[in-house]
């Protein structure tokens, strides 16, 4: 009875509006929560976001008869499904219906206590529908049972009071959630503490914030030099304090934090551990603004890191530095079908010299110390190669390395096939020391492979078995009808994993995590003229290159650390065949797998929610998506980050017409 009595008293205050009003300039959530958030993302009105996405070529391409079939299967199967947001008992659906204004989410770990997500909804002329939405908040915290006691508490010393809903078996009692109005702002969370100050922050009283908070600000600071000149509208923003995010959610979901006495439970690397103990809390902080169907970008990504200098430790292997050189056009033999093609200027022996804490941590367990020893043996050895690696090998190279990636062939997988092209120095000796210490480095354990190309040394990494044995698996009886017994047919034997190949040619050092893609470049590089169009001729890099241009004059960069043209339909080739496969699950991608962790794509037993069937061939999809491009600036304090993706009338022509 009182409970009902209690919501009704709170619908009548929603509905009503007896609530004091805060200046404009306050009604932010940044200013109500505590500088503790580990991550926070902010929606400033859902309504333009919406419009927004739908006027973007990706949103365009979804809503149209290409997708019909496939969307209305994917939103009949998930009728009646609810999923709450981050376990606060609301669904995103009912925060669509009363948002107004700010629509924040964010993850705060008090100190000593356990980390808790906070939601902050501004329902301004929407009073009606919040009552509605904590009406079902109520509804599902009521037990089925009469075993399972949740009780009501109010804090009367808020008005509106605070609603705490508690769960008590024996002497314990746990908060389920802690919800408050306060000036048309509703705010569910699952810790009463946290509540009470965000209470205490909207009422003005002072208190540490995040707006104040000196990384946060930082932050901020960077993205804002990064939009001067442009009145375009944030659909989105965003800020983590990296790994503090990564062990607050670990907490969060009931994992111990690490210990940090080395040592690893599983055989998979742990990079949060590994992070964590090599100096990588350097990083201090890391936001981003997102706009979508704007008058620059159809889609825009500001990024700004903050790590400020000096670093100390194995923060160095990130040593990139500004050039000129990063926007040069790469040269006519990188040609194909190229997912991404990108030029990055690294301190290549400062990085080499500070990776030794990386490789102790993810090798040797933490054994300090196995980096230097193993290149001593590798050096010094006389039953191994005898090759100083820094200095016949690092030592020769310049600061110019070209990424370059490709779709992947192999079924059931989409990660990339990726190549490294670091540039030797520009003598002879350099190029027959580099040569000469790479033969002798993988003559014990690679194949020579100089029968790819004519005169051409190409060393063939063999893939790790991982441990795992052979199986010798027997033929296999096929059934044929009732009356028949059968026939014998041939096991099918699994196929090989493709080597990484090695080589040094044409002053370059290269490294392929497959063999084939880095014969094709070889071939290309050694021939008079490539088989396939070069990537600087095309269309579409053209325009990406161009674009990036006149963002880094925008923004005053003379010079650039990192520029990479990314190649939208090659990136997701691989993909789309596994979504059509009805194997999205086995995705590599990280974008597929946070939207695998938010429940859009899969259910709990790991079966895709679209059926593949329904989607259209990729042939039919990939003209109409755009390129992009992103652009890294070295900052004295971190770095700045521009990715984007070319409007829809600014990118190429069908390719082949």
């Amino acid at each position: 009875m009182r409970y009902g009595v209690f919501l009704a008293a709170v619908g009548c205050l929603v509905s009503l509006g007896l609530v004091e009003h805060l200046p404009a300039q306050q009604r932010d959530s940044t200013h109500w929560l505590p500088p503790e958030v580990q991550g926070w993302l902010s929606i400033s009105d859902l309504e333009q976001l919406d419009r927004a996405w739908e006027q973007t070529q990706l949103g365009r391409l979804l809503s149209s008869q290409l997708f019909a079939k496939a969307i209305q299967a994917w939103e009949r199967q998930r009728e009646g499904q609810r999923a709450d947001v981050v376990g606060l008992r609301i669904t995103w659906e009912e925060i669509r219906r009363i948002a107004g204004g700010e629509v924040a989410l964010a993850l705060v770990h008090p100190q000593g206590r356990k980390p808790t997500p906070v939601l902050l909804v501004n329902f301004q002329g929407r009073e009606n529908q919040a009552a509605d939405a904590i009406r079902q908040v109520h509804a599902r915290l009521q037990p089925p049972t009469k075993r399972r006691q949740v009780e009501l508490r109010l804090h009367r010393e808020f008005s509106p009071p605070l609603a705490q809903y508690l769960r008590r078996r024996g002497n314990q009692q746990r908060t389920l959630l802690v919800y408050f109005f306060f000036n048309e702002v509703l705010c569910l969370t699952k810790d009463l503490e946290v509540a009470k100050a965000i209470r205490a922050r909207m009422e003005l009283k002072t208190q540490p914030n995040l707006a104040a908070d000196p990384v946060f600000q930082a932050t901020m600071k960077g993205l804002m030099a990064q939009r001067r000149g442009t009145d375009q509208p944030v659909c989105l923003r965003w800020f983590v304090r990296p790994l503090g995010l990564v062990r607050a959610a670990r907490a969060w979901k009931g994992r111990l934090l690490p210990s940090g006495e080395g040592g690893s439970e599983t055989e998979d690397v742990d990079w949060f551990e590994v992070f964590s103990r090599t100096g990588f809390e350097q990083i201090q902080g890391a936001a981003g603004l997102l706009t979508l169907a704007g008058k620059t970008y159809d889609m825009e990504h500001r990024i700004k890191i903050y790590a400020p200098r000096p670093w100390k430790g194995a923060v160095h292997v990130l040593s990139l530095y500004n050039h000129q050189h990063v926007l040069q056009l790469p040269p006519a033999w990188v040609a194909g079908k190229l997912a991404s093609v990108g030029r990055l200027r690294l301190d290549v022996l400062r990085t080499f010299d500070n990776i030794g804490p990386l490789f102790d941590q993810v090798v040797a367990d933490g054994a300090e110390g196995t980096w230097k020893s193993s290149l001593e043996s590798i050096r010094d050895d006389q039953d191994g190669p005898q090759v100083d690696l820094r200095e016949e090998i690092m030592a020769q190279l310049e600061h110019d390395c070209l990424l370059l990636s490709a779709a992947n062939q192999a079924r059931g997988h989409d990660r990339p096939r990726r190549v490294v092209i670091l540039t030797i120095k520009d003598t002879p000796e350099s190029r027959k020391v580099v040569a000469s210490a790479i033969d002798r480095y993988f003559k014990p354990e690679a194949k020579l492979r100089d029968d790819l190309i004519p005169g051409l040394k190409i060393w063939a990494l063999l893939p790790k078995t991982n441990n795992v044995p052979e199986v010798e698996v027997g033929p296999v009886q096929v059934a044929v009808g009732d009356q028949h017994p059968g026939v014998v047919v041939p096991a099918p034997k699994p196929k090989p994993s493709e080597p990484e190949g090695v080589c040094v040619y044409g002053g370059h050092l290269f490294y392929a995590s497959h063999l084939s893609l880095l014969v094709e470049l070889l071939k290309n590089l050694k021939a008079a003229k490539p088989s396939d169009t070069p990537v600087a001729q095309l269309p579409d890099f053209q325009r990406v290159h161009q674009a990036a241009e006149r963002e880094a004059q925008r923004q005053g960069w003379n010079h650039l650390s990192f520029f990479r043209f990314e190649n939208t339909a090659e990136q997701f080739r691989s993909t789309y065949r596994l979504a059509r496969q009805n194997k999205i699950a086995a995705s590599g991608n990280m974008v597929i797998q946070l939207l695998i962790g938010l429940g859009r794509l899969v259910d709990e037993n790991g079966k895709q929610l679209i059926d593949g069937k329904l989607l259209p061939p990729f042939e039919k999809v990939a003209d109409q998506l755009p390129a992009g491009g992103v652009l890294v600036h070295s900052d004295p304090d971190g770095w700045s980050i521009v990715s984007f993706v070319l409007r829809p009338g600014e990118h190429a022509p069908k390719r082949g017409s």
